[in-house]
């Protein structure tokens, strides 16, 4: 499958979402880090430590992802998988990390060590759970310092707010990897009036239910490589399996 201009722009945000989120990683650091003149006391404090415990849990996928790109020069490469069901046509679009290992390219290994294709949409369900979890690991570390803080602690930013909505308008499903919504609960709030945001008229979105599993039928997966005139040699990604996910029935008001 050759990528057309589109495609290759969709894979260079992809990346630089990852980019921006490891960078992200730094910044909630350095705002740890700006409550604390020696480094000795900021390693003593309780919150500190809890709250680097926290990011660092939440940033594992994020962290390991950006470092192949930025250290490893591996790059994302897309599969697409076609389906049909009695009503119509669709494509499932995930992602591999592409790396070389013997003159063969394929999937990383060290990304893809127990499974070689990620769902596209899961991903970006990955870096709005990142920036969920760090936002209220923040708070909380603050809030530890100084006790109850006056005026709005909390509030969700009109720009995760959209991200939130535009990610939701997406199919829900993955190539067997786990979700975010598998370890978390999110609750989207959306009154009544504010529902058209969610309504992408996407088959599998969060206002456009999958049906039922059995009743589709899916297509050998299509991917794309780069080649430098030299790789002689390719390894496909497999997809094992194929999970479509199904939102919680919204409720507006």
């Amino acid at each position: 499958m050759k990528l057309n201009e589109l495609g290759e722009e969709v894979i260079d945000y992809v990346e630089l979402t990852l980019y921006a989120a490891a960078e992200h990683v730094d910044d909630l650091m350095a705002i740890g880090d700006g409550f604390f003149k020696p480094k000795k006391a900021r390693d003593r404090n309780g919150a500190f430590r809890q709250y680097e415990k926290t990011v660092k849990e939440a940033k594992k996928f994020i962290a390991t992802t950006a470092n192949q790109i930025k250290h490893q020069q591996s790059r994302i490469r897309p599969v697409a998988i076609p389906y049909s069901y009695a009503d119509g046509k669709g494509c499932l679009h995930g992602y591999f990390f592409e790396g070389v290992v013997n003159g063969v390219v394929g999937p990383n290994r060290i990304i893809h060590s127990d499974q070689q294709v990620f769902s596209l949409t899961t991903l970006l369900w990955e870096v709005i759970a990142f920036l969920i979890q760090a936002d209220r690991a923040l708070f909380l570390f603050v809030t530890s310092l100084f006790g109850q803080l006056e005026g709005p602690a909390r509030y969700l930013t009109c720009s995760v707010g959209e991200a939130v909505a535009a990610t939701a308008r997406l199919p829900l499903y993955t190539f067997g990897e786990q979700h975010p919504f598998d370890r978390l609960e999110f609750v989207l709030h959306c009154p009544i009036e504010d529902n058209f945001p969610l309504d992408s008229r996407l088959y599998g979105s969060i206002l456009i239910p999958w049906l039922t599993p059995e009743r589709h039928q899916f297509e050998s997966p299509m991917m794309s490589f780069q080649g430098d005139d030299v790789t002689r040699q390719f390894m496909l990604a497999d997809v094992k399996k194929v999970a479509l996910k199904q939102w919680t029935p919204p409720q507006f008001g």
